[in-house]
C-alpha cells in the first residue's frame, strides 16, 4: 500500500530538496487515525472524515512521515495530488483497478460480451 508521487515543484525541508513523496498507508494503524482526530480537535480543524481536507492532509502527512505544515508548503497542484491520494485510500479506492482486471481475467468463459444495442 505504497504510492510514490513525483512533485512538479521540489520542496526544501531542512536544507534538503524533496522531489518525490512516498505515501506508505500500509504502516498506518487505527491509533494513527485516533491521533489525527485528537490533533484536529485541539486545533479546531473540523471532523474526521474523507470530506475534510484537513483530515486528508493529516493522513497524507502521517503516511509520508512528514509534518503537516511541511506538506502544506507544496505547490497547489502537488498538494492536491497528495491529499486526494490519501482520500482515495481512505475511501477504499486503493487498488480497485487491479481487482477489476483480476476479476475480468477470472471470468470462467473467457469471453467478454458486447453490450446489446436497443
Amino acid at each position: 500500500m505504497k504510492e510514490s508521487i513525483t512533485l512538479s515543484k521540489p520542496l526544501a525541508i531542512d536544507d534538503k530538496e524533496i522531489k518525490k513523496i512516498d505515501l506508505d498507508f500500509g504502516n498506518m494503524t487505527g491509533a494513527d487515525i485516533l491521533k489525527i482526530d485528537a490533533e484536529m480537535r485541539v486545533t479546531n480543524q473540523g471532523h474526521v472524515g474523507t470530506d475534510n481536507i484537513h483530515f486528508n492532509a493529516h493522513c497524507a502527512a502521517r503516511a509520508a512521515n512528514m509534518h503537516v505544515d511541511d506538506l502544506s508548503r507544496l505547490s497547489a497542484r502537488d498538494y492536491m495530488t497528495v491529499i486526494f491520494t490519501a482520500r482515495n485510500f481512505m475511501l477504499g479506492f486503493w487498488g480497485m483497478e487491479q481487482e477489476t482486471e483480476q476479476e475480468a481475467s477470472e471470468d470462467s468463459s473467457g469471453i467478454l460480451e458486447k453490450p446489446t444495442e436497443e
